[in-house]
This record gives C-alpha cells, structure tokens and sequence, in this order.
C-alpha cells in the first residue's frame, strides 16, 4: 500500500526546491496569538415544540440561562462538534481530528504529524447559509524532524481557506480548500507575500457522536 504523504510533506517539498532555507516542513504551532476570532453565529431558532439538551447553572443567578450542550437538536443543524476528517490527495492526504467551537473558532489535529513537531492548528469560521461555512485556518511550520525539543526555527506558513457544505441530517460535510504557502520572513513572523506555493483539494469529514 502506497504512502500518501500530508500537507505538510508538500510544504517542506517547496522550501527544499527553493533552497534558501533548507529543510523543512510545514507544521502546526501551538502559540497562534494573533489569529483573530470570528464573531459568534447567529443562533438559529429552534422549531415550535422542539427540545434541545441543556445544563442550568444555578451560580450565575443574576444572568441564569439554559446552555445548550447538544448543537445538534438546533434546526438547521450546526457545525458545531467534533469530526473526523479527511483531505484530498491534492493536500496531501492528511486525517485526523478537528473542532469546531460554538465561538466560532476550530481546532484541528493532524494525524500525520509527529505531536514532538507539532500537530495542532487552529482557525476561525463563519456561517455564510443555512449549510454553509467558510474557514480561515493557519497552520506554522519549522524546520527539522523532531527532536528534543524540536526546531523553533520558524520556516513557513499554510495558510487554508475551506469553503464547507454541512450534510443535512449534520452527521457529515465536505467542501473546497484553497491552501496558500509562503516563506517565513524573520523579521514580519505574519508577512505571507512571499507566496510558494498554492494548492487547491477537497475535505471530507464525519461527526464524533457524543
């Protein structure tokens, strides 16, 4: 069985053919202060009769709410939740898991990334319909394999814009990525204008029931 390496393979593969910076591999990273959240969705209404799952807090009497615990009992369903996805081999053919919070923010986990270089990436995402979502996700990378620690030299950008379409029954979705890579510029950590690359696939993924 053939190997299909990740998005990340393909950014390292793109520095390497530049060599001004050597090897390298684009990766998640942890510390993305910058990254500016999205306003939260607009809660959708739910349908006379029906009942969402929720907990009260009785310590916050002044404000006291239900909160919803369960996003889908809402109508239409929502994003919200825990998946497992999967990239298109154009992106390299990355999996694993992602997150989509309620505050309009997302975690994704890279399966085919050691976690010693980094594993984690994060985005912000809107709703645009009544199934549709669009992301802005930044991933940042380094250089050299793992080590003890691995290499803080930050080497390059991955910078995705998925275009989403939620199932209706909201147990799956899939949609379009536009992946954007550039060089790192040491002195601008945020500067993205020295484009290398630019990757267009598909994302696939299913819903982790609770």
């Amino acid at each position: 069985m053939s190997h299909i390496k990740p998005l990340w393979w393909l950014a390292g593969l793109s520095l390497a053919s530049m060599g001004a910076i050597g090897t390298a591999n684009a990766a998640c990273s942890i510390d993305l202060s910058s990254l500016k959240s999205a306003s939260p969705p607009e809660h959708q209404g739910i349908a006379a009769g029906h009942l969402t799952s929720a907990v009260f807090h009785p310590d916050a009497m002044d404000g006291a709410q239900f909160i919803k615990v369960d996003n889908q009992e809402s109508y239409p369903p929502s994003i919200v939740g825990m998946w497992r996805f999967q990239f298109s081999p154009e992106l390299g053919g990355d999996f694993g898991t992602v997150l989509w919070h309620e505050d309009g923010t997302e975690i994704m986990i890279s399966a085919a990334r050691d976690p010693a270089a980094g594993d984690v990436c994060m985005g912000a995402w809107k709703r645009t319909g009544k199934y549709t979502y669009e992301l802005n996700h930044i991933a940042m990378g380094h250089d050299g394999p793992p080590g003890n620690p691995p290499s803080p030299t930050f080497t390059n950008t991955v910078h995705l814009h998925e275009y989403i379409t939620l199932s209706q029954t909201g147990n799956s979705y899939s949609g379009h990525i536009n992946a954007v890579i550039s060089a790192a510029n040491p002195d601008h950590p945020f500067d993205e204008s020295n484009v290398i690359a630019r990757v267009s696939g598909t994302i696939k993924a299913t819903r982790v029931e609770p």
